[in-house]
């Protein structure tokens, strides 16, 4: 069964980040992310539109 939502650790698998950096990658908000507490959770559906959205732009952390 395919995830509705991933959490900061599917995030950080995703993306290849480490904590830290995965970190402050959401902190500063680049993506439209939900705070659950000390989590972060993004929908499947938000996280394919933000890559298409940004496709070809330089993200600078």
């Amino acid at each position: 069964m395919e995830k509705k939502y991933y959490n900061k650790a599917d995030l950080q698998e995703i993306f290849g980040f480490r904590r830290d950096k995965m970190k402050r990658f959401l902190e500063k908000g680049v993506l439209p992310t939900v705070r659950v507490n000390k989590d972060y959770l993004i929908s499947k559906e938000e996280l394919d539109a933000w890559f298409k959205k940004n496709a070809g732009k330089a993200i600078n952390i």
